[in-house]
């Protein structure tokens, strides 16, 4: 076999396949289709005369010269990376990055974007709005690159930074409180419609077990997945929402918004990271991963580190 057989793409392909576990997977992180994965895996096989995987249901599996050619592969593309990254200056990193945040991380995000296009302006960017549960699925499927998260994290599949601590609060507005008229907590939850976030989020099951006192029937609480919109639904008047402090910080200190009293505030903190996958991080992630930590503006105990 002549040197000039083993490419460096098809080698990271390969690698990618094994790392993923099917062609289908490869081919979304490596932005091409599968028939083309398909296509080069099986050139490379008829060049050299040897099965490199076998098909195991909807993925595949590699075969023991398979296991043999990505064990001796991955450090040279490893070295390769390297010396590409070596030879570049920090703004050189280019390509399409793709995040994936909650409602609450927009109240710095803006000024991260603005920050990233200073240092890297060859960076493209594809931004996922969604609850966390959602955006580790697609992280962990490699549709992801960085996610902004709450609540915990599995650090045997994720790397990344902690970025701090939001508190949750429930508010109404100044008209709504005029009109439910009363300030009992029961019949201020019985009068008004109670809004929280996607029930699939872990903020929802802190919610209701605070509200269950005040005998609010978890099946009457109504949804939304969008922050930003539930917040400007409870300024206009439509009854009392669960939201971020850290996004309605303006909101309550002009008067817009209105705490309801501590006996109703759920009192465990809300803890947010900014992850990626273990596996192969590419220096651009890595600076973003930085100044995600320089830019948020959520509460940080001292000590608060690295994770993974």
């Amino acid at each position: 076999m002549r040197v000039r057989q083993l490419s460096i793409s098809t080698l990271d392909t390969i690698c990618w396949i094994a790392r993923l576990g099917s062609f289908t997977a490869a081919a979304e992180r490596l932005h091409t289709t599968q028939p083309a994965i398909s296509q080069r895996v099986r050139e490379f096989e008829t060049n050299i005369g040897v099965r490199i995987f076998l098909r195991q249901g909807r993925g595949v599996e590699l075969t023991i010269e398979g296991r043999e050619l990505v064990r001796k592969a991955e450090p040279l593309l490893e070295q390769l990376e390297d010396l590409a990254i070596s030879m570049q200056p920090d703004g050189a990193a280019y390509g399409l990055i793709r995040l994936g945040i909650g409602n609450i991380s927009m109240s710095w995000f803006p000024q991260l974007v603005e920050k990233l296009r200073t240092l890297m302006p060859n960076l493209k960017f594809e931004v996922d709005v969604d609850h966390g549960g959602m955006l580790l699925e697609k992280l962990d499927a490699r549709k992801l690159d960085i996610v902004v998260v709450a609540g915990p994290v599995d650090t045997e599949k994720f790397a990344g930074v902690s970025l701090g601590y939001d508190r949750m609060l429930w508010v109404t507005s100044p008209t709504a409180l005029t009109k439910a008229g009363t300030a009992d907590l029961t019949e201020l939850f019985k009068a008004m419609p109670v809004w929280c976030v996607p029930r699939a989020s872990f903020y929802t099951r802190i919610a209701i077990s605070h509200l269950a006192k005040f005998g609010v029937d978890p099946y009457k609480i109504d949804v939304m997945n969008n922050m930003a919109a539930q917040m400007e639904m409870i300024v206009q008047g439509g009854g009392i929402g669960l939201l971020s402090h850290t996004l309605i910080k303006r909101a309550l200190n002009d008067g817009t918004l209105i705490a309801l009293p501590d006996e109703a505030q759920p009192t465990e903190p809300v803890h947010f990271s900014v992850a990626y996958a273990k596996e192969d991080p590419h220096r651009a992630v890595l600076q973003i991963v930085e100044q995600a930590l320089l830019m948020s503006d959520l509460d940080r105990p001292n000590g608060e580190g690295r994770m993974g």
